[in-house]
């Protein structure tokens, strides 16, 4: 029972040793910089917005999509749709 530990062991203790607090600090970092609004409230209410309107979204990217085409046929001075 007197008998030390080899220094391979204190080394893979050590280091064991230093994995843990790595993980409980960045853990802990991560709980800090978290944003506060990012709460299931939030969560709710983006829940049922998506609920009444689950395609909002992509209706505002083809609006978008359709407002950045008629600019362009405006500065050209041509529509595509005459043929």
């Amino acid at each position: 029972m007197s008998d030390s530990l080899p220094p391979l062991a204190w080394i893979l203790i050590i280091l064991l040793a230093v994995f843990i607090i790595a993980i409980n600090l960045s853990l802990f970092l991560g709980m800090r910089k978290k944003k506060s609004t990012d709460n299931w409230v939030n969560r709710m209410i983006k829940t049922s917005d998506t609920a009444r309107d689950p395609f909002r979204k992509e209706n505002e990217k083809i609006d978008e999509l359709s407002r950045k085409v008629r600019e362009l046929e405006s500065k050209n001075g041509n529509d595509i749709h005459e043929n």
